[in-house]
């Protein structure tokens, strides 16, 4: 099958980004060919450029790629969802679409609507973005996000948001599909006996010298690494020298230079989200490393197989080290 596959990808430096890969990659295997539209150079910074020369111009795992410009939508004076509807329709007929995965953030999916009126195919959601639920309540999206959401054929998500979307968003519930996400390989909690909790990697999106300095103040005020030893993942090669806080110089690590099984915490995680963020823990575990969490959190998981640590220098926060999700795999019905 031909599939559409809207979403984040490189070179925009995201969990969003890596979990769409796997996602694509585990796709390609079932023997689809997978035609990738994405609005990620519209998001990209330089501190949050990821690739290099060779990765951006291999099309593998997709059979095509295309993007959205930029500098076109700057110029033309037009916002996000013109270009998506304008560069989608080209690209579903141009490349014989027999199926789009709308796999991006949430405010986005009224173009869906504009494509199922013109071409007959089938349209499913992904809908994992802990921050979807957050828009979804939003006074502006609300009144049309019922009707929208519901122009899909499948909805395809965890069982945690099963019962908001059936009974806040009136989602038939014969649409949705309770998913475990690439949970093949999301344990891995063997060999934890391992893990040094005296070095953090911190993962940010914002990688503003002034955020990531103010992120590392908060781990040393929460006691989660009272020795220092705080690792920066970056993006690139780009900027990768030490950044200096008094007189203790804090390492920064190429994203692909993160050693496995090795303790990583989210700032959204330092600045208190609300939410538990399930994409990001899978994201973590699947590339073997663990993710910390609120300890508050941790009794919202009723719907799952969790094992936790509690990090050694503070009682704030808890280390996942595994979690399980239903039977349910997105990848049976392809």
């Amino acid at each position: 099958m031909r599939i559409l596959y809207i979403g984040d990808y490189y070179p925009f430096f995201s969990y969003k980004s890596k979990m769409n890969e796997l996602i694509i990659e585990k796709l390609k295997k079932k023997g689809h060919d997978i035609v990738l539209l994405s609005k990620s150079w519209c998001n990209v910074k330089e501190n949050s450029f990821y690739g290099s020369v060779e990765k951006l111009t291999c099309n593998y795992p997709f059979a095509k790629r295309y993007f959205i410009d930029p500098i076109q939508v700057r110029n033309s004076n037009i916002n996000i969802i013109n270009a998506y509807i304008g560069l989608g329709c080209k690209v579903i007929e141009r490349e014989n679409i027999e199926k789009v995965i709308f796999a991006d953030d949430i405010i986005y999916t009224p173009i869906i609507e504009c494509f199922k009126n013109r071409y007959n195919i089938s349209y499913e959601l992904f809908c994992i973005w802990e921050e979807s639920f957050r828009w979804m309540l939003d006074d502006y999206i609300r009144p049309y996000i019922n009707i929208n959401l519901n122009v899909f054929d499948k909805i395809f998500t965890y069982p945690i948001y099963k019962f908001p979307l059936m009974h806040f968003f009136n989602i038939e519930e014969r649409k949705i599909v309770e998913g475990k996400f690439l949970q093949d390989n999301n344990i891995i909690e063997e060999g934890n006996d391992k893990i040094d909790q005296n070095a953090y990697y911190l993962y940010s999106e914002d990688c503003s010298e002034v955020y990531l300095k103010e992120m590392i103040t908060l781990i040393t005020k929460k006691g989660l690494c009272k020795n220092g030893k705080i690792n920066i993942i970056w993006a690139s090669n780009n900027n990768i020298d030490d950044i200096i806080i008094g007189d203790i110089h804090y390492n920064k690590v190429i994203i692909d230079d993160v050693p496995q099984k090795s303790i990583v915490i989210s700032d959204k995680e330092l600045i208190g989200r609300s939410p538990i963020n399930y994409s990001y823990i899978t994201t973590c575990l699947t590339n073997k490393i663990f993710p910390v969490i609120r300890k508050e959190q941790l009794q919202e998981f009723n719907h799952f197989q969790v094992s936790y640590q509690n990090c050694t220098n503070t009682d704030e926060y808890s280390i996942i080290t595994k979690f399980q999700v239903s039977d349910n795999t997105i990848y049976r019905f392809y």
